[in-house]
């Protein structure tokens, strides 16, 4: 029947229909960490470590949807020293939410006020405190973590770049498609991508999209668990036999019928030593 064709349009629409999140989540890459290191710090109001002691989702209503983080605090770097800390991130990956666990121990780099709230994004430095060592020992007056990263040099493995390649070989600019339209190019089998940071995917972002030929595709940025060493990132690609839409809280596309994982970038392979 036509109401029940019109029924399964709707309800396989309404995952991309959130025109406040219709693009997707990118971070500019800074030439090095040293300098990402002092723009996050001179961005942030506050920066601290803390161990998430709830999390809750708020908004709604006319309200952005977002995270609400209450902190224990053990360490203040920047701002006043408190006992506690809420931060909010967004609920979405497409507008950088950070993906917080409960239980699990933070470096954070929050901005905003103490009198509108603090917030923070997956693009700040913010991030889980066992990855964050060297910094952590830096912001407490130790060497800079960054002197001996900077003697190890590689071709960095570029996420976005790895999708333009593989979507739009030789053609161009090729911008991540608004999760408006991924709807529409789905159903039409055009070559697309666009890219997620969500709580799904706890190891990084995640790009998904279809190749040209129709073959629909995921990348994803594989970060070592030993953030602080140099040029160890990878770009692994699945093949899928389909993408369907993600949820409400996991927005993006969910890769059905995976293919065993390929590497299309290794920095390992192009690390080269001290000069």
């Amino acid at each position: 029947m036509l109401w029940l064709r019109l029924l399964g349009v709707i309800v396989f629409l309404v995952p991309f229909a959130w025109t406040s999140e219709a693009r997707a989540c990118s971070c500019g890459r800074e030439p090095d960490d040293r300098v990402a290191f002092q723009q996050a710090r001179a961005r942030a109001s506050t920066v601290f470590r803390g161990r998430v002691e709830e999390l809750q989702r708020v908004g709604g209503e006319g309200r952005p949807l977002e995270y609400r983080a209450t902190f224990a605090v053990t360490e203040t770097f920047k701002g006043k020293a408190r006992p506690q800390r809420l931060v909010t991130t967004s609920v979405f990956g497409t507008a950088c939410g950070y993906d917080f666990e409960k239980g699990v121990d933070y470096l954070v780099y929050a901005e905003g006020s103490e009198s509108k709230g603090l917030s923070t994004h997956s693009c700040s430095r913010t991030r889980p405190a066992d990855r964050a060592a060297a910094e952590l020992d830096f912001l407490r007056g130790g060497a800079s973590p960054f002197l001996q990263r900077s003697k190890v040099s590689c071709t960095r493995c570029d996420l976005e770049a790895t999708a333009r390649v593989l979507v739009c070989p030789g053609a161009g600019p090729c911008a991540p498609l608004p999760e408006a339209e991924v709807a529409a190019a789905l159903a039409e089998a055009r070559p697309f991508w666009t890219l997620v940071k969500a709580r799904a995917f706890p190891q990084g972002p995640v790009v998904s999209g279809v190749a040209p030929g129709g073959r629909a595709f995921q990348l994803e940025l594989r970060r070592p668990s030993q953030a602080d060493e140099a040029c160890v990132h990878r770009v692994v690609r699945r093949w899928c036999e389909r993408l369907v839409p993600g949820s409400e809280t996991e927005p993006g596309l969910k890769c059905v019928g995976p293919s065993g994982e390929g590497t299309l970038c290794d920095e390992r392979t192009t690390r080269r030593p001290p000069r």
